[in-house]
């Protein structure tokens, strides 16, 4: 008995925390720089700690197969082997300007399966994801790309490498969806290719502040309870 009560919520946690979650417009935070115009904002991500972050194609399609966002061959991927792709802290500094702060984080270039679905119908598409990092703390990160065709990486916050109309980077928007409707990171370049990706996360199975899990405790004593009861009456019956 008490087997087929625990079944539910141990079912029920595993489906809350394995979910693959990808990230909205919300989650993002767009910055002025020296490139004037507006299609050429810092773009930020906002992660929790916990958080598993992988990168993949945009859905545009249910019924074809969509290209690997790290084939070589598909002209708007990227180079997604490891220590190709990854991301850095972004901090104000001592004028008030957002600048990356800190080490780079490089990704190692595991992938895994990731099914994404329609929000309006039946349909799925299965993308390889591409690891970014498991975060240990709350914060808001830039994004480091290197695209299909360049030799060199390309990034989501101010260039300081060269003048803002000399760079291979022209754009860094965040103003189209995918057809579940989320946000597509779009670094436009000077080979009018848009590179476009987007960004989502599994939980942690044990985040911090949530009250699920002793939620979770106090209804297992509760079916243990209603278990031994039950059982005792079944006894005085016989």
């Amino acid at each position: 008995m008490l087997k087929k009560l625990l079944f539910p919520f141990i079912l029920a946690s595993t489906t809350i925390f394995g979910e693959f979650v990808q990230f909205t417009d919300e989650d993002y935070n767009l910055y002025r720089t020296s490139q004037d115009w507006m299609a050429a904002q810092q773009i930020t991500l906002n992660v929790k700690k916990g958080y598993s972050v992988y990168l993949l194609n945009y859905t545009r399609s249910w019924y074809e197969n969509l290209p690997d966002l790290g084939d070589p061959s598909y002209a708007a991927g990227y180079d997604m082997s490891a220590n190709h792709y990854g991301y850095v802290y972004a901090e104000l500094d001592a004028e008030g300007n957002l600048v990356p702060a800190g080490d780079i984080h490089y990704a190692n270039g595991t992938t895994k399966e990731v099914t994404v679905k329609n929000p309006n119908g039946p349909q799925t598409q299965t993308l390889t994801g591409y690891y970014l990092d498991t975060f240990d703390r709350d914060g808001e990160i830039f994004i480091i790309m290197t695209p299909n065709g360049f030799d060199g990486t390309v990034n989501s916050y101010d260039l300081v490498n060269a003048p803002g109309y000399e760079s291979y980077l022209e754009s860094r928007q965040i103003n189209t969806y995918d057809l579940t409707g989320q946000t597509r990171v779009n670094f436009g370049t000077i080979d009018d290719i848009g590179h476009e990706f987007v960004i989502g996360y599994e939980a942690s199975p044990e985040p911090s502040g949530q009250p699920l899990p002793g939620v979770l405790v106090s209804s297992i004593v509760g079916m243990c309870t209603v278990g031994v009861i039950s059982k005792r009456r079944h006894r005085r019956k016989e």
